[in-house]
């Protein structure tokens, strides 16, 4: 895919001054105009450094900490590889990225071994991004059948859900919400929010990504792409 083709389609956005910018990982198809309007925002914004938390998928196995680097993990690819075109786009140097992947971070994330490092980076100005893809509904996610649909406004209303109780610091109602709708924010979230807050989280952008063909599955199966702005 021409990734420099996705500037095309990304909506404007700014990285907010002391806050972040949340991105998706589904399909680069789908939503990958969305990833790029984040990786064009830190580039614009001239930052030297930015510091990607991602998510680590796979079997919920390993130690409880952030990790620095996971075999086979793909949920930043796509925005390292686009800041780099960004950066040629805007002719120069690419910003360092500094990938880091919380794993296990329940309801304390400031106790996870590793968060003050996080911190650290965040006090000597490195910018903040994070990727999720807060939900995965439907029958190839088993979701119960009774429940299946395909509305942006049930997505946004789980997306919610989630990022009030971020507001919060309620994050015991957030991996409750989470798991509710089988959200992959579970760790990258706390983790954001404990980092800047107090924050406040708004969706910009909204994609339904389908998943039925890719797992074999019945209509609907979707996964749902946003944008998130996360304002200190």
């Amino acid at each position: 895919m021409d990734l420099s083709s996705l500037f095309e389609r990304a909506p404007a956005v700014t990285l907010p001054k002391g806050g972040a910018l949340v991105f998706p990982h589904t399909k680069l198809s789908a939503s990958g105009h969305l990833v790029t309007a984040v990786a064009d925002a830190v580039v614009q914004s001239g930052a030297d450094r930015v510091l990607a938390i991602g998510v680590l998928h796979g079997p919920r196995e390993g130690e409880r900490k952030v990790h620095e680097r996971s075999v086979d993990e793909f949920s930043l690819d796509a925005f390292m590889a686009l800041v780099d075109v960004a950066a040629k786009r805007a002719h120069r140097s690419p910003p360092e990225v500094i990938a880091r992947y919380p794993f296990l971070v329940g309801d304390d994330p400031a106790t996870l071994p590793g968060f003050g490092d996080l911190r650290a980076l965040v006090d000597d100005g490195c910018v903040v991004v994070a990727t999720t893809d807060p939900v995965h509904h439907g029958a190839g996610y088993g979701t119960p059948e009774s429940d299946w649909t395909e509305s942006p406004s049930y997505a946004r209303a789980a997306i919610l859900e989630q990022t009030r109780a971020l507001e919060a610091g309620d994050y015991g109602a957030f991996q409750r919400a989470a798991q509710a709708c089988r959200s992959d924010f579970r760790d990258s979230g706390p983790t954001l929010a404990e980092l800047l807050r107090p924050v406040r989280f708004d969706v910009r952008e909204l994609v339904l990504v389908d998943y039925a063909e890719t797992l074999g599955a019945a209509q609907p199966t979707w996964v749902a792409a946003p944008l998130l702005e996360c304002r200190a």
